[in-house]
């Protein structure tokens, strides 16, 4: 779960032991953020949740928000990475019913996890949170599947607005 934002943390772990840290306390905001909401959470219940002391949190991450920026990040690095596998996928080729299909499962079962359901509901919550993620990832994604299925149906509209 490597974050690509440095400017998102305070310090970048470089060590595995401090790697694994960043990823626990990270899980731990997600599950916190799920079970409270974000303006509820705290810092000292996300380490208690990542069973860390709140000294090795701030270590990483200077505040609630820089957390949730990396939990932004680490969502967007995740769809940009299924929505590749997806369009990349052999089974588009043998039904566009079983490529939908696969499409629905793949995301069904990656919002079972808590960071993109609490990355995804914030958007709606309060978008003003956000830093990386907007209308233009989403318009991204929908002109890749435009494109995509432009061969199948050729009235989509795959020209970038």
């Amino acid at each position: 779960m490597a974050i690509s934002k440095p400017d998102l943390m305070r310090r970048q772990p470089k060590q595995k032991r401090s790697q694994q840290r960043v990823e626990k306390i990270l899980q731990a905001a997600a599950e916190v953020f799920a079970e409270v909401g974000y303006e509820a959470a705290t810092t000292h219940q996300i380490a208690a949740k990542a069973e860390t002391a709140i000294g090795s949190l701030y270590q990483f991450f200077p505040d609630k928000l820089a957390i949730f920026h990396a939990l932004e990040a680490i969502h967007m690095e995740r769809v940009t990475e299924i929505h590749i596998k997806l369009m990349q996928s052999d089974d588009k080729h043998e039904s566009l019913l079983k490529f939908i299909e696969c499409t629905v499962d793949t995301y069904a079962q990656y919002f079972a996890d808590p960071i993109p359901r609490v990355v995804y509901i914030q958007y709606f919550v309060a978008p003003e949170l956000f830093k990386l993620f907007d209308e233009n990832f989403d318009k991204q994604l929908i002109q890749q599947f435009a494109a995509f299925f432009s061969p199948v149906e050729p009235r989509l509209n795959c020209r970038k607005k």
